[in-house]
């Protein structure tokens, strides 16, 4: 577990903003954060909450903090790095402290309607690490749905996606048969 840096607040309100500010510009310079979360690390680091509002005030004023970078930045590792659905991909930038028209809009901008199926289908490729044939026995594709599912993506077009790979492995193995 890693240990959370000591930090000495000055008594003087300027070099505790400073300090503040300097610390939000470090927590910056590592990831893209909401506001809440730079506001909530400043705070847990025992910045009084008037220098914290001084010093978040400043970050997005000066443009380093912005809130539709940021969320848009996290929605595109969420959405086509781990390949997480709309669904969960949404419901974890909410849990980071963003707004939810804000977190769907960015979701949104990269997963189009057009797109649902083409994400299912990378998420269920590499589910099945290059495996061709998803698997013929029920619990097995029960299991497979829930997975994906459970990514975020939306039930119904993970059924189609799973239905017709199926099928088309089944048509294959007939075609294969019959040679």
């Amino acid at each position: 577990m890693a240990r959370r840096p000591v930090v000495e607040i000055p008594d003087d309100p300027k070099d505790a903003f400073s300090a503040a500010y300097t610390r939000g510009l470090r927590l910056l310079g590592a990831r893209e954060r909401s506001e809440s979360d730079v506001r909530t690390r400043l705070t847990d680091l025992g910045f009084p909450a008037d220098i914290v509002d001084a010093a978040v005030a400043r970050l997005v004023s000066s443009g380093v903090l912005s809130e539709t970078r940021a969320v848009r930045a996290i929605a595109r590792t969420l959405v086509l790095v781990k390949r997480r659905g709309r669904l969960r991909a949404v419901r974890e930038l909410e849990h980071r402290g963003f707004p939810a028209a804000l977190a769907a809009d960015a979701v949104g901008e990269l997963i189009g309607q057009d797109d649902e199926r083409a994400a299912v289908e990378r998420a269920l490729d590499r589910k099945l690490h290059g495996r061709a044939v998803v698997p013929g026995d029920a619990a097995a594709m029960r299991r497979l749905l829930a997975s994906l599912v459970r990514q975020g993506h939306p039930p119904s077009v993970v059924r189609t996606v799973i239905r017709d790979r199926f099928r088309n492995a089944a048509r294959l193995a007939d075609e294969d048969g019959e040679m």
